[in-house]
C-alpha cells in the first residue's frame, strides 16, 4: 500500500508518526519489523516546499524493496549504513537506532543523488518533453532497515517510493514513479565495500 497525500500543513492529524516541519530532522518509534525485514507499515510526512503543502507516505511490505546480505554483524552494518547515507547526501529524516531503521524523505529531490542522475534510480514515465523525472518535481521516501540474518550475515533492506508533480503550475495529480532498484542495491554494496566484505 502506498499513498501520497498533499494537504495543508494546518490540517495534518497529530496521529501521524513522523512530522517534519521546515525540512528539519525528526525521529519516531518505528513499527515492529515483518519477517521480510521491511516495516509492516511506516508513515513519513515531510514539508514539501510546494505552496505550503505536505507529502505523506505510508509504506508496507507490499511496496517490495531490495534485501541484500552483508557478511558482518548488525551493529557494524548499522553504523556503516549511517555513513553511507551521509556519503550519498541522503538527508536522514527519521532515525531509530534501537531498531536499526532510518529514512530519508524529500519532497523536492535534487537532479542528482549520490553523484548520479536521479533517473538512474527512479522512473516516472515519459511526458511531452521526455522523461518526467528530468522535468517534474520528484518527491521520494527511502527506508532502510538492518536486521540480523543467517550465520554471520546481516540483511540490509531498503524500500524506495516516489511520485512526480508537474512544474507547470497545473493541478494535475502526481504521477507514481517506480524504482529501478539501483539505489537500494548501491546502499548495500557501499556498506559491504566500506566493511571490506
Amino acid at each position: 500500500m502506498r499513498q501520497l497525500v498533499f494537504r495543508a500543513a494546518a490540517r495534518l492529524a497529530p496521529a501521524l508518526i513522523v512530522v517534519l516541519a521546515g525540512c528539519k530532522s525528526g525521529a519516531s518509534r518505528a513499527p515492529d519489523l515483518g519477517t521480510g525485514g521491511a516495516p509492516p507499515e511506516l508513515a513519513i510526512t515531510g514539508a514539501s516546499g510546494l505552496a505550503g503543502s505536505t507529502v505523506s507516505y505510508r509504506l508496507d511490505n507490499s511496496d517490495g524493496g531490495v534485501t541484500s546480505l552483508v557478511w558482518a554483524g548488525p551493529d557494524a552494518v548499522w553504523k556503516t549504513v549511517l555513513v553511507t547515507y551521509r556519503d550519498l547526501n541522503l538527508q536522514v529524516t527519521s532515525l531509530n537506532s534501537e531498531r536499526h531503521q532510518l529514512s530519508s524523505s524529500v519532497a523536492r529531490a535534487p537532479r542528482t543523488l549520490g553523484g548520479k542522475p536521479l533517473r538512474e534510480y527512479v522512473d516516472c514515465g515519459n511526458g511531452i518533453a521526455g522523461p518526467r523525472v528530468d522535468s517534474y518535481d520528484v518527491a521520494y521516501a527511502l527506508v532502510t532497515t538492518v536486521t540480523p540474518a543467517q550465520g554471520d550475515s546481516t540483511a540490509v533492506h531498503s524500500t524506495l517510493v516516489a511520485t512526480a508533480t508537474s512544474r507547470g503550475g497545473t493541478s494535475t495529480a502526481p504521477v507514481d514513479c517506480s524504482t529501478t532498484g539501483r539505489l537500494e542495491k548501491r546502499i548495500a554494496q557501499l556498506v559491504a565495500l566500506k566493511l571490506g566484505r
